[in-house]
């Protein structure tokens, strides 16, 4: 194990570099203080060896796992990998041999999962654990996934609540001017609230009047843009604040960072909207629902441009989104009992 100093702008900080068997196996950079990087090094040596006489230790496995994964994947994305794992390991009391998990162990599990929360999120729990599983046989610490042979549970197909444009009209009316400007850049950009808590002053052209937002709703959690014309009434709003902007986000919190999802202020914003306004309660994606509802009720839009609106990645997933959010407004008009009436007369 190694430490050492060295300089950046901001000041000193500590490189890690960690040997097992006279080899590096890892280096990380950036530590504030020494004590930390030995810290690091420490709980790095303890998660490599952790393999057994007699198999490899899940801990070792999933340790691993979750190192790869807060690399490549979003801080909410890791958290529920993180979860998934530790939910498993608190059903069978600690830690374990990974390739002596039994088939019935796991049909308990995913039983009790059932049990206690839905056959959904047995069925979510696990594919994540088959995630896990491959991610090791692709490392050669296990030789096969006894996850993917274990049956899917039936799943209750759950309604969306999707707010009419009246219901989101009267919580506009009940909200502050900071939260009625939040339910705006919502409604005419059919964004995902992530898209709207980092947006920056600098993904709006007013010249070519347009606006980007970056989703990582993709595989691997790439950052990918998508470019929206801008409406005039959404226009008239975005040049407001930016005659009063004080940061560099276009919606930022008095400190001028993004609007945490978990604070006050989002929580908030439409429970605390729609109970005043005496409305069944939504949410942001209920009005990213709303909009694409409305987009395919005009037939002035084709799929294909709700797709690019709504920043799917794939036709499929519109295609998906647009037939559970469908009502067939047509069928009903061609039942008539008048005509049949008539005839019989």
């Amino acid at each position: 194990m190694s430490v050492t100093a060295y300089q950046t702008k901001k000041g000193r900080r500590y490189k890690a570099v960690l040997y097992l068997d006279g080899a590096v196996v890892k280096t990380k950079r950036g530590f504030l203080t020494k004590k930390v990087a030995r810290q690091w090094e420490q709980t790095e040596t303890r998660k490599r060896t952790m393999k057994t006489p007699t198999g490899t230790s899940f801990g070792f496995v999933a340790n691993g796992y979750l190192d790869f994964m807060q690399e490549r994947r979003q801080a909410q994305t890791f958290a529920y990998k993180r979860t998934v794992i530790n939910r498993l390991l608190e059903f069978l009391g600690g830690d374990f041999i990974i390739e002596e998990l039994p088939d019935s162990t796991i049909e308990n599990y995913l039983v009790h999962l059932k049990q206690a929360a839905s056959g959904k999120t047995a069925n979510r729990h696990c594919k994540e654990l088959s995630i896990l599983w491959n991610w090791a046989i692709r490392r050669n610490h296990i030789q096969k996934n006894p996850w993917r042979a274990a049956e899917p549970f039936p799943e209750e197909k759950f309604i969306r609540h999707v707010p009419t444009l009246g219901d989101i009209l009267k919580v506009r009316e009940v909200a502050t001017d900071e939260e009625r400007d939040w339910i705006d850049a919502l409604y005419y950009t059919g964004a995902r609230i992530g898209e709207i808590t980092n947006l920056k002053w600098d993904d709006i052209d007013f010249e070519l009047n347009t606006i980007t937002l970056y989703t990582r709703k993709r595989k691997r959690g790439n950052h990918e843009p998508r470019t929206l014309s801008i409406s005039p009434a959404f226009r008239e709003m975005l040049e407001r604040r930016n005659q009063r902007r004080t940061a560099d986000l276009v919606f930022p919190t008095r400190y001028g960072n993004p609007q945490p999802r978990s604070g006050s202020f989002l929580v908030g914003l439409f429970s605390r909207n729609c109970h005043k306004a005496k409305v069944s309660k939504f949410t942001a994606h209920g009005i990213r629902h709303h909009v694409a509802t409305r987009l395919k009720d005009s037939r002035q839009a084709t799929s294909y441009q709700i797709q690019a609106f709504l920043g799917h990645m794939n036709h499929s997933t519109t295609e998906r989104y647009l037939h559970d959010l469908a009502v067939d407004r047509d069928v009903p008009h061609l039942l008539t009992l008048e005509e049949l009436e008539e005839k019989g007369t």
